[in-house]
C-alpha cells in the first residue's frame, strides 16, 4: 500500500481506467474520481448522486453506476408479521427465525454482518466495536475498542463489563440445552466450566475504560462472527431468562408489549444510535408486530388479501404453484446455507468400497430426488457438500452425464454406476437406509435404486426427527441414512462434519491427509477468510471425489410478503431483513 485517499462513508465497488480510479461511496451517495498522476493521488472530483452507489464500471462512453434507492421518503408506516413462533425476545435464547427476526429489531451486538441481502450479507463488520481486532497470541486473544456513549433504550450507559454479562447468559443458557450453541464450543476461557446457575468468564473477558478483551482456551475461527449473537446486557439482568421480563438493548426498536405464544409489538427506540451504516442502518417502519398462532393457510391469505405484511413461517408447499401464479412479484425463493445429503458408511460393506460410493453418486437422479422433494421451488441440485451462498463454494460435479467446467449437473449416468458395481464384486450386499419424515419420498426412491444396482435394499423410517437423531448421536452408525447441515456459516463448515475426530460423522469418514488439510482451513480461517475460503474450495473438490456422502439438494424456501412491501432483501445469516421493509 502506497497511499490512503479518504473518500467517506462506505467505499462499495472501485473501477480504474480513462486516466482514473472511480469509487462509489455508499452512504455518501456520490463517486468519487481519483486522480493518480503526479507525486501523490489526489480526488479530482465528487459526482452526487442523491441514490446510494452501489456497481461502478467503465464503458466506452462512460461511467457507469448501479443505484439503490435511498428509501429517505418510505420512513413510517406499521408492518404486521406473522411469525411460526416467538419463544422470548432475550438475545441469549433462540428457538425459531421469529426469535432471530425480533432478537435483530432490539439488540446490537459488538459485530454485525452486513445489514443487506445476497452475498454481501455475509461480510463481517464492526458495530458497537469501533472496529475489527486482528487477533493476538496465536488467535487466542481479541482486543474491542468501544463506541463512546452508548445507551440502552431505558437510558442507561453501556458500560464494557456489560458485554461480559451478555457472553456469560448465553453461554449459560447453552450449557442449559436452551442458548444458540453448547458452553464448551465457545472456547472461552472458563465457559466450560458455566452451567444453568452460575457462569462467571471474568478471566476469559477482561474489561478495561473502554475496551473489552476476549481470551480463549484455543483458536476458534468463528468466534467474531458468534460475537454477532452476543448483545451487552445492564446490571441486574438475571443469568436465566424470563421470557415476561424483555431486556433493553440498543438497536432502532425497542419492546413496547410482549404477550409469549401469541404477539410482540415494537416500536422505535429514541436512543437509538447510526455507529455504521452498513452494520445497522436505522429502520424504516415507526412499528412492527410479530403475530403467532395462526394456522399456515389463514395466514398465507391474510398476506394475500393485505391484512397482513409478511409470512415468517413455512409456506404450505402445496400454496406455491398458486402464489406463483397470482403474487409472482410477491414471492421469493431464498437458498439456504444448508446441504441435505445421503451419507454413505465407509467402514461398513459395500461403502467401504470407493467404487460403490462414486456408483451412487453416478446412480442418484438428483432432478428426480428435488421433484420428490417439492420440486424446483424447495431445492437445488448439488453434487458438493459447500452451498452456493457460502464462500468457497465453486462448482463442481463429477457425478454427471458429460461433466464439463461448468460444474453443474445435468442427468445421472446408470450405466458407469452399474459398471463400477460390477468392478466391486459387492452386488447382493444387504443395505438399511435410515430415514426420517422430512426425507421419507426421497429414501424410497433411493432403497428402490439400490435394489436396481443390485443390492439388498430395505429401509428403516423413523416416527420423527428426534427419535432420528437420538439414534444417531451414537455409534454404531447404520450403512446409509439421510441428513442435513442448516445454517452453516463457514465454509469450512459442512467439510468439519467429515473430520476423523467430528462427534456426529455418520460416515464414519477418517482420511488422515484430508484432516491436515482441514486443520490448516481452520487457522486459515482466523488469519485469512480469504485464503481460507479457496483452500475450502479445493477441499471440498477432494471430498467430493472419495464420496462419502451423495450431496443431494440445497434447501430454499418461499419468502411471501404483501403487495404494498417494498424493499425486500434476505441476509443469508438473519433472512427477511425486517426494518429495512418499506410499508406503503
Amino acid at each position: 500500500m502506497t497511499a490512503t485517499i479518504r473518500v467517506g462513508n462506505g467505499p462499495a465497488a472501485v473501477a480504474i481506467g480513462n486516466g482514473a480510479v472511480w469509487v462509489s461511496v455508499e452512504f455518501g451517495d456520490r463517486v468519487v474520481k481519483i486522480d493518480p498522476a503526479g507525486a501523490e493521488p489526489r480526488i479530482a472530483a465528487t459526482l452526487p448522486l442523491g441514490n446510494r452507489p452501489k456497481g461502478i464500471a467503465l464503458g466506452d462512453d462512460g461511467v457507469w453506476v448501479a443505484v439503490q434507492a435511498s428509501g429517505q421518503g418510505h420512513r413510517g408506516g406499521r408492518l404486521v408479521v406473522y411469525a411460526d413462533g416467538l419463544v422470548a425476545v432475550d438475545p441469549a435464547v433462540v428457538g425459531t427465525q421469529s426469535d432471530v427476526s425480533a432478537i435483530g429489531l432490539v439488540f446490537d451486538r459488538l459485530t454485525a454482518v452486513r445489514r443487506t441481502g445476497g452475498a454481501e450479507g455475509t461480510q463481517l463488520l464492526p458495530n458497537l466495536a469501533a472496529a475489527l481486532p486482528a487477533p493476538t497470541d496465536g488467535g487466542k486473544t481479541y482486543t474491542f475498542r468501544l463506541r463512546p456513549g452508548m445507551r440502552y433504550s431505558d437510558g442507561r450507559l453501556v458500560r464494557p463489563e456489560d458485554f461480559r454479562r451478555g457472553l456469560e447468559r448465553q453461554v449459560a443458557n447453552g450449557a442449559a440445552g436452551a442458548g444458540t450453541r453448547p458452553a464448551a464450543d465457545w472456547k472461552v476461557v472458563g465457559a466450560a466450566a458455566c452451567t444453568k446457575q452460575r457462569c462467571d468468564l471474568s478471566r476469559g473477558v477482561v474489561t478495561g475504560k473502554d475496551t473489552v478483551t476476549l481470551r480463549l482456551t484455543e483458536p476458534n475461527p468463528s468466534f467474531v462472527l458468534w460475537l454477532a449473537d452476543v448483545s451487552p446486557v445492564p446490571p441486574g439482568t438475571p443469568l436465566n431468562v424470563t421470557p415476561t421480563k424483555p431486556v433493553p438493548g440498543t438497536g432502532p426498536y425497542m419492546l413496547e408489549s410482549f404477550v409469549p405464544g401469541r404477539e410482540a409489538r415494537f416500536v422505535r427506540n429514541p436512543r437509538f444510535r447510526v455507529w455504521s451504516q452498513a452494520a445497522r442502518p436505522d429502520g424504516y417502519t415507526d412499528e412492527i408486530v410479530l403475530r403467532v398462532g395462526s394456522k399456515p393457510n389463514a395466514a398465507v391469505d391474510a398476506v394475500a388479501q393485505g391484512r397482513a405484511d409478511v409470512l415468517l413461517a413455512d409456506l404450505p408447499p402445496d400454496r406455491l404453484p398458486e402464489l406463483k401464479t397470482r403474487y409472482p412479484s410477491q414471492l421469493h425463493l431464498v437458498p439456504q446455507r444448508a446441504t441435505a445429503f445421503l451419507f454413505l458408511n465407509t467402514r461398513t460393506p459395500p461403502f467401504d468400497d470407493l467404487r460403490v460410493r462414486r456408483a451412487v453418486n453416478f446412480a442418484v437422479d438428483r432432478a428426480k430426488v428435488v421433484a420428490l422433494h417439492g420440486g424446483a421451488d424447495l431445492a437445488a441440485p448439488t453434487c458438493q457438500t459447500i452451498p452456493p451462498s457460502l464462500s468457497g463454494h465453486v462448482p463442481y460435479c463429477p457425478y454427471t452425464t458429460n461433466p464439463d467446467s461448468t460444474g453443474i449437473w445435468k442427468a445421472p449416468d446408470l450405466a458407469r454406476a452399474k459398471r463400477l458395481v460390477a468392478a466391486s464384486g459387492t452386488r447382493g450386499t444387504k443395505v438399511v437406509v435410515w430415514s426420517f419424515p422430512y426425507f421419507n419420498p426421497e429414501a424410497e426412491y433411493v432403497v428402490a435404486l439400490l435394489r436396481q444396482l443390485g443390492y439388498r435394499a430395505s429401509l428403516r423410517k423413523f416416527r420423527d426427527i428426534d427419535s432420528y437423531f437420538g439414534a444417531l448421536s451414537t455409534p454404531p452408525y447404520p450403512p446409509a441414512g439421510f441428513a442435513g447441515w442448516f445454517q452453516l456459516q463457514r465454509p469450512s463448515g459442512p467439510l468439519e462434519t467429515l473430520g476423523c475426530a467430528f462427534p456426529l460423522n455418520w460416515a464414519d469418514f477418517c482420511d488422515r491427509g484430508f484432516d491436515r488439510k482441514l486443520r490448516r482451513v481452520l487457522r486459515q480461517e482466523v488469519s485469512d477468510p480469504e485464503a481460507a475460503a479457496a483452500s475450502a474450495a479445493r477441499l471440498d473438490r477432494e471430498v467430493v471425489d472419495k464420496a462419502p456422502w451423495v450431496p443431494l439438494f440445497t434447501p430454499q424456501l418461499a419468502d411471501f410478503v404483501s403487495k404494498r412491501v417494498e424493499n425486500y432483501q434476505s441476509n443469508p445469516y438473519i433472512g427477511i431483513l425486517l426494518d429495512q421493509l418499506w410499508v406503503r
